[in-house]
């Protein structure tokens, strides 16, 4: 089957990560999503200092852009404060490990990016580190971005990212 387009080859540049995010931004925008908290210098502190892992510079961007305000699916993205307390509860459930950041969901079930590999992994409270679900945090907000700029995706504030819909928003 041929491919339409110039598809890349190798890792997106922080240009294309800048755009990824804002298209991301712009869609929950359209569809009555709240992305207009930008996390602040201070903020960036705390995170460094409240989570055991370095912070991917793609999670500082999009958490620069929308801190907080996206939806992935089901799990709702944390703000900077969310992280460090998702991260600090975990700490002590004996499944966490040193090196995740959770972006997304709660202590319950989350994404989280495993920064000594770059996946983005699933992460629950009775199993700890689950599936791998992308091979590094930009992959997964590009595949992210164009599942939801296909035009099947609604948005609903309460359950978040719906797909397989005809595009259309419940707010």
């Amino acid at each position: 089957m041929a491919e339409e387009g110039n598809a890349r080859k190798g890792d997106m540049g922080s240009d294309e990560l800048k755009q990824c995010i804002m298209d991301i931004q712009g869609w929950f925008s359209r569809h009555g999503g709240d992305v207009d908290a930008r996390a602040t210098t201070a903020d960036f502190q705390r995170l460094s200092k409240g989570v055991d892992a370095p912070i991917p510079d793609s999670l500082e961007l999009m958490l620069g852009e929308a801190n907080g305000g996206f939806w992935f699916m089901d799990k709702k993205g944390m703000s900077v404060e969310g992280i460090v307390e998702a991260a600090v509860a975990c700490e002590g459930s004996g499944k966490w490990r040193s090196g995740l950041v959770p972006f997304a969901g709660d202590e319950g079930g989350m994404l989280v990016i495993d920064t000594k590999t770059n996946e983005v992994m699933e992460w629950d409270e009775d199993d700890g580190v689950g599936d791998s679900v992308a091979k590094s945090f930009e992959d997964y907000l590009e595949t992210f971005r164009n599942t939801i700029m296909a035009g099947k995706c609604e948005f609903d504030n309460d359950i978040g990212v719906i797909e397989g819909v005809s595009g259309g928003s419940r707010k």
